[in-house]
C-alpha cells in the first residue's frame, strides 16, 4: 500500500461530504449509515447502470484504500448495529471521522 491515493475532484468533494456526515453521527445526531446518505456511495452507487447490477464500490476511494467492498475494514462497517449502545456507535463514528480525514490528507488529485 502506498502513502498516496489519487482521487478525482468529485471524489474529494464526496469524501469531504462523508466526513461531515460522520461528524454529525459522532456528535450524537444519529442517522443510518446507508448508501442513501453517504456522499461517496451516492457518487459511486447511484449510477443507473451500476444500480441495475447491484452497485459497485470499485471506484470509491475508501475501497481503493482498504481493498474491501462496502466499507469493510473501517469503523463504518460496524456502526449502527442494534446491539451496540449509542455510546459505542458514537465512538465508532469518531473513529470513522479519523479514518476519513486521514484518507483525505493522503489523497491527491488525479492528473
Amino acid at each position: 500500500m502506498t502513502d498516496i491515493l489519487y482521487i478525482t475532484t468529485a471524489d474529494r468533494k464526496a469524501l469531504k461530504g462523508s466526513i461531515k456526515a460522520w461528524e454529525k453521527r459522532a456528535a450524537g445526531e444519529y442517522k443510518d449509515a446507508t448508501r442513501e446518505n453517504c456522499p461517496l456511495c451516492v457518487l459511486h452507487l447511484s449510477v443507473p447502470h451500476l444500480m441495475q447490477l447491484g452497485g459497485t464500490c470499485a471506484e470509491c476511494p475508501v475501497m481503493a484504500w482498504t481493498g474491501v467492498m462496502l466499507c469493510g475494514g473501517t469503523p463504518a462497517c460496524f456502526y449502527g448495529y442494534k446491539s451496540y449502545s449509542p455510546k459505542t456507535n458514537i465512538r465508532l463514528a469518531k473513529k470513522e471521522v479519523t479514518f476519513l480525514k486521514d484518507l483525505l490528507k493522503r489523497s491527491r488529485h488525479m492528473k
